[in-house]
């Protein structure tokens, strides 16, 4: 089924549709060694933080980042 974007999105569809078919190599490298490190759990725990803009401690999780930086 697929997803309706709302109109309020600052982005259209199409060029959110190109971004999501490009590949970034780094990013899933980064996202495979939290999830085999620390599990969904893990994971859960990055993607709340990376949407958080009051928060800036850093989970354990984003000591993973120094080791592709």
């Amino acid at each position: 089924m697929q997803a309706v974007i709302k109109p309020t999105r600052l982005f259209s569809d199409k060029l959110l549709q190109d971004y999501r078919q490009q590949g970034d190599a780094p990013a899933d490298a980064v996202i495979s060694a939290v999830v085999e490190s620390d599990g969904p759990a893990g994971l859960r725990s990055l993607m709340q933080w990376l949407a958080d803009t009051s928060n800036f401690r850093q989970p354990i999780s984003l000591k993973l980042f120094r080791i592709f930086l």
